[in-house]
């Protein structure tokens, strides 16, 4: 895919460690406002690369642009928003990320054990609904990253997590290779082979569906289902 490719033209910044927001196309209001809560405390130390998605009836886009204006001016360079990203600029962005914080679809994952990305991951929950549950518990029991649930999300929890993971990063990169094991042309079918002997569910045939349609879209890192 264009992510695993790279090579796009998009300039990146890399005189600190890079952490990477992602919702999706659409956005994720509940990532956005989560963010917006820690940034003043982010930009000291790392460059936040923040994709918002342009959702016009939360108009979250417009609300980070304004205030990001009030962040201090040396600091206003480590916060770099944009609504999206293209797949190749996406692949390059993650290439220099040390912790992406996303929703934990099952190509959004199968794409991070790729690129051997340190993630955060927030599930999002679709009624009864627990497939991105189980990818996120299935990354965090390989060793590649952390998540939360949704409900438990605060602006505070979030600033913990990134913190220790920043202070235990080997804990996460030493398990890259052995993940890699997964990355194979049809990696995402055996992940969820994975999950499934993990929690005894048979979905196969719906995250197969959902697999096909990824052919005719860009990547899931900015193109997840549309949320508030």
């Amino acid at each position: 895919s264009d992510i695993l490719k790279g090579g796009s033209t998009l300039s990146i910044p890399d005189h600190l460690p890079i952490i990477y927001v992602t919702g999706g196309s659409s956005g994720s209001h509940i990532l956005n406002k989560a963010i917006e809560g820690i940034w003043g405390e982010l930009v000291k130390n790392y460059i936040v690369i923040h994709q918002s998605g342009d959702n016009k009836e939360l108009g979250d886009f417009q609300v980070l642009k304004e205030k990001r204006e009030e962040l201090p001016e040396e600091y206003r360079k480590n916060y770099i928003l944009k609504k999206f990203y293209l797949p190749a600029e996406v692949g390059d962005i993650l290439k220099k990320t040390s912790i992406i914080i996303s929703r934990a679809g099952i190509h959004t994952v199968t794409e991070l054990i790729a690129t051997g990305t340190v993630g955060l991951l927030v599930p999002l929950l679709f009624g009864k609904l627990t497939e991105q549950k189980e990818n996120a518990v299935f990354f965090k029991e390989r060793g590649l990253g952390e998540y939360i649930e949704q409900e438990e999300l605060t602006p505070e929890l979030m600033l913990s997590k990134i913190q220790s993971m920043m202070e235990n990063y080997t804990q996460y990169t030493d398990n890259r290779s052995a993940a890699l094991k997964y990355v194979t042309l049809d990696a995402a079918d055996k992940i969820i082979e994975q999950i499934e002997k993990l929690y005894g569910r048979r979905r196969k045939e719906g995250w197969k569906r959902s697999l096909a349609q990824k052919k005719s879209k860009t990547s899931p890192l900015f193109q997840e289902k549309k949320e508030i």
